[in-house]
Formats: structure tokens, sequence, C-alpha cells
């Protein structure tokens, strides 16, 4: 538990514990989806009844649907941060857990609000969603299971790179030693059937591989390598991918980011990175209940399916950011045909594995008069100071729109007819900051 917040924590267990019924409301993300998981894993023993609304962001729009939703008490992971005056003024109950900047603390009435910036601790690698309803079901009762749930929220939102840190540490490490979580060697291919694994590698996306059935048969054979490879000859797999992201212009720190300690879920039989993978595909197929109902049933053909088919369409999008599809200006990267639910996974690819690492990349998702942003940056970048989520937060308001997030990962909601206005802005904020 974050000491410092578990007074707030426990405000929300209690005003959770005085309603029959409870709206729970989340980003449609790996991490929304687990978090959504968690707390309505911990009402269901509670036996308070829930029901639930999934969006890919929380912008004006969805809160004129929060306004008009009839209940009594709502619970918010993975946003409502940039809403809360919003939020106190609906004269209802409301938790807010969340890990996203801004900060704006509150005393609102009706508002029980924790983040784990108000602890001083860092939303974007030590504490994600899924952490803080982790931490709001210990509140409401002894649910330490619901980790297995949880770890895929972290994992979803790239809290795991370079070991699990702060609170996420402690809480895994308690897993680990209860025997919850088993951990695995280091590997560049997370286990499982090797033919899908590496058709559906995204993290690292590597050319040639990643959604190329042709180029993985190929790779295989040349390595002599058939349906179970001996230890031997997946040392040499790894070996040859590694050379490949080499040669398209990965740089050394995102490659050893990629081979990863790995975490196995007993009770889901199956690697974390899998879990979290479906339950994200689900979330951004529109599919959200087969993935809820998978994390909190442990297991879903459904589920599963839905991730195949979203997966498939992830693949075709990730191929089509090409080098013309891309405009480089002086101090970021962008794109405008990016795709609802995989514009985020887009510019994370080209950001990682394609582009340029000092540059962010922002990515327009373009639908009607308006266009959604998903933007990310490297460490290198972020090194230099840059810091997207206030880029996100400041620059989408200044063309009428909002945004925010993490400085390596956020995004906004924009009139379409302003991006390149936007993109202006833009690319002048990201300057401001480097010279800082």
């Amino acid at each position: 538990m974050i000491d410092s917040l578990k007074g707030r924590f426990d405000k929300a267990a209690e005003i959770a514990k005085r309603h029959n019924k409870v709206h729970l409301f989340s980003h449609y993300d790996a991490d929304g989806i687990c978090s959504t998981s968690v707390v309505a894993s911990a009402l269901r023993r509670e036996r308070i009844d829930y029901d639930f609304t999934i969006f890919p962001t929380l912008g004006e729009e969805q809160m004129e649907v929060v306004r008009n939703t009839d209940f009594e008490c709502m619970i918010m992971t993975d946003m409502g941060t940039s809403f809360l005056e919003e939020l106190g003024a609906l004269g209802k109950d409301c938790i807010v857990l969340d890990h996203h900047e801004p900060l704006t603390d509150t005393d609102l009435a009706h508002v029980a609000y924790v983040n784990c910036h108000n602890a001083g601790i860092d939303g974007s690698h030590e504490v994600c969603a899924s952490t803080m309803a982790y931490l709001f079901a210990q509140s409401m009762g002894d649910n330490k299971d619901l980790i297995e749930i949880a770890i895929g929220g972290m994992i979803g939102d790239k809290q795991h790179i370079g070991g699990f840190k702060g609170v996420n540490k402690g809480i895994i490490d308690e897993a680990v030693f209860d025997g919850r979580i088993i951990v695995k060697e280091r590997s560049l291919i997370p286990p499982g059937d090797l033919r899908t694994q590496l058709y559906e590698s995204i993290d690292p996306f590597i050319k040639g591989v990643s959604g190329d059935k042709e180029g993985i048969e190929a790779l295989l054979e040349s390595l002599g390598i058939d349906d179970e490879p001996d230890v031997e000859r997946m040392e040499a797999l790894e070996s040859r991918l590694i050379q490949m992201l080499k040669v398209q212009g990965t740089s050394e720190p995102i490659i050893d980011e990629c081979t990863s300690i790995r975490y196995y879920l007993p009770s889901f039989g199956m690697d974390a990175e899998r879990m979290s993978t479906i339950a994200d595909s689900c979330g951004r197929s529109g599919k959200e209940l087969y993935g809820i109902g998978f994390c909190m049933d442990h297991g879903n053909p459904d589920a599963e399916r839905a991730c195949s088919e979203q997966m498939e369409r992830t693949m075709v999008c990730a191929r089509s950011v090409t080098p013309e599809s891309v405009v480089t200006m002086g101090n970021l990267q962008y794109f405008t045909n990016g795709v609802h639910g995989i514009t985020g996974t887009m510019a994370s690819i080209q950001s990682k594995y394609l582009g340029i690492p000092t540059l962010p990349v922002i990515g327009f998702c373009i639908e009607g008069d308006m266009a959604d942003i998903s933007s990310r940056c490297t460490n290198l970048a972020l090194s230099l100071g840059i810091n997207m989520a206030t880029v996100m937060k400041e620059c989408s308001r200044s063309v009428g729109g909002n945004g925010g997030g993490h400085a390596n990962a956020a995004g906004g909601r924009i009139p379409a007819d302003r991006i390149e206005e936007f993109v202006h802005l833009a690319d002048r904020m990201i300057f401001e900051q480097k010279k800082l």
C-alpha cells in the first residue's frame, strides 16, 4: 500500500460499500480493461452489483455520457483527473483511481480522488491504473489473488520494461513469493506458439517478420527450426531477430528493453504479456465485454478469437506506416492515416522501431470533423526534456480540443480541420522543452 494514500483508498472503499450498485467507467486499453476487471471482481465479492462503460478517451463527448448515465455511485479508473470539477458537480458519489498527469488535487464533496501523484510517485513507470485498482481492492478486502489481472495492466502500460519499479515491484515481488506469479527467463519472444508470437510481435516490431507469414516461414526454414525448436535453435533465432532489428535502425537500448523477464500466470495458464494482449485487443476492438469476462473468469475463447482478429487488423495498419506516410518536422514526426483503436500502436512502432528515436511521434485518426490523437516518445526523447502530456494538454486546448496523459504516451481530441495548426504548435512547444 502507498502509505500516504491509505486513508484515501479506505475512504473510497467505504463509499463503494454504501451502495448496492456501482457504475464503472474506464479506458479501452489493457490498463483500462484490467483495472475495471480488478474493481468489478472486488465489488462482486462484496455482493455489490455493477455496470460498466468503456471509452476510447475521456473528453467532453464522453463526459456527456457520464452525466446522462443513471447511477448513485461511480468508479472511474485510468481516467478522470482532467475532469474532477465536472465530476464533483454531478452531486453523486464519485471514486477516481488514476495515475495520469496533469494533477489537480481536490477535496470536492462527493469525489474520492486517489492518484499516485498525490504521493509523489511516478505514474508513468511505477504505478498504473491497474495498480491503483489493486490497492483499492485491498481496502475492500483480502483480494491479493487479483494481482494476476492487475499485472496485465502494468504490462500493457509498458511498466515492466527494464524491470518493475517502485510500488509495482513491491506488489509483484509479493505475488511471486506467494506463488501467484511465476518468473521465467528473459527472452525476446514470449512463450507460446512460435509462429503466432512472431506474427503478432509488435514490441518488438521486426520488418519481414511481424505480420509477415511468408517472411516467418523463410526465417525459420533458414535456421532449420521446426514446430518445437531446441534451446540452441531458439538462441540462434533470437540472435537473428536482434540482427534484423539493428539493420532496420532500432537502437541497442530499445532492443535490450524487449528482451525482458517473463511472468507466467498459473490461473490463466499463459504468459502475462499474452494475457495483457488479449485484454487490450478486446477493448480496442469494441468487445470489452469479452475482455472483462476473460480477466474475471481467467479465460474466454471468444476473447482469444477477438484478439486474433484485432491483431490481424493491427498488423495491416502497422505496415501501412511507411516513410511516405510520415511527415518529419524539426522536432516531431506525424501521420494522419491512423485507425480507431490502433493509432497509438502505430505511433509506438514508428517511435521505437522505424522512425527517428529522438523525435516524438504523433498519430491522428480522423473521424468526421474530429481527430483523435495518440503520441509516443522514447526514453531518449524523454531525456532531452520532452513531455508529451504537457504538449497534448496545452496544444489541444489551444485549438479547441482536450488532451493529457503521460510524458512518454499521451493523447487528445481536436477538430480535424486544425491538425496543421496543432502540429506547428506542438513542434514549437517540443523545441522549447528541449531548450530548458
